[in-house]
């Protein structure tokens, strides 16, 4: 199979990709842990086959990549690489979002650790290995793949260059815990990721989340990444696009579900998801 580099626009998209390969590793970047469903692999596994539409099943899972991942490669090695400061910020907006719930938080200070234990303690029981990379540098993921072969799977929003490109960027909230550094700092970078394809040279690179007006306007800083892995030898494909409109509505209908689910009483088992999946669908007949 020919190295190549293949462009979705959401992120969900990118696991078809993979499926192609049978990666016996694969080290997926991100600006956001997207660990949602993290207890309830048994829930993808039966959303996955509902007859439902492909874009309900892309929005739902959007924010579900690392279930999505394990329940698609249950044999794989998965290494999750977040920036610290990405990971600080999500643990504060999900305390933010249990304050507005009502829901007891139990400590009133919170630390850094809280952060990086809230996060390794999702990714222990999908069996992920997770890498804060920054701070950690980009060499540190040199050799960590225990096979071949490999696929890096990218959402755009981890590289400072195109985060602001993408449809969630990265952003960086200072309460209850502060963010240090700049945010170039906090980041991974286009030229980290080029050092490390070139080292490891995985077989496929999936690469999402950026916006049709970013890829249909040929940013110079995505056209300078694409040159750049055509010249060591990948062949660039587009995967499945949405237009801009369109991945609007993909979020509205995530957002709407959301909504639905928070004036419900579901718990997070699995058979309670998938039930309220499909009273969903059927009070709003999204087709």
């Amino acid at each position: 199979m020919d190295k190549t580099v293949v462009i979705n626009s959401v992120h969900t998209d990118s696991v078809s990709c993979i499926k192609r390969v049978c990666p016996q590793t694969i080290i997926t970047f991100d600006a956001h842990p997207d660990f949602f469903h993290w207890k309830n692999l048994d829930t993808i596994a039966a959303v996955s086959q509902l007859p439902i539409p492909e874009k309900v099943k892309t929005s739902l899972f959007r924010a579900s990549i690392m279930a999505l991942l394990r329940a698609s490669f249950p044999q794989s090695q998965l290494i999750s690489v977040v920036p610290e400061a990405c990971i600080i910020t999500n643990f504060n907006w999900e305390l933010q979002q249990k304050s507005w719930l009502g829901i007891n938080t139990r400590r009133k200070r919170y630390r850094k650790g809280d952060a990086i234990s809230w996060w390794n303690e999702r990714l222990r029981t999908l069996s992920i290995e997770g890498v804060t990379v920054p701070p950690k540098p980009v060499e540190s993921l040199i050799s960590i793949a225990e096979g071949k072969p490999l696929v890096f799977d990218i959402d755009a929003d981890y590289l400072f260059e195109l985060t602001r490109e993408c449809h969630t960027p990265a952003a960086f909230t200072d309460v209850p815990i502060p963010v240090d550094g700049m945010p170039q700092e906090n980041m991974g970078s286009t030229r980290d990721i080029l050092q490390l394809i070139s080292l490891e040279k995985p077989e496929l690179v999936t690469l999402s989340e950026l916006t049709y007006c970013c890829i249909e306007a040929r940013n110079e800083h995505l056209m300078h990444f694409l040159d750049s892995l055509e010249k060591i030898g990948y062949k660039i494909e587009k995967g499945t696009f949405y237009n801009d409109d369109a991945f609007r509505e993909i979020l509205e209908i995530k957002s709407s579900f959301d909504n639905y689910c928070y004036h419900r009483p579901y718990s997070e088992a699995a058979d309670d998801f998938l039930r309220a999946y499909l009273d969903f669908f059927e009070s709003k007949g999204i087709k």
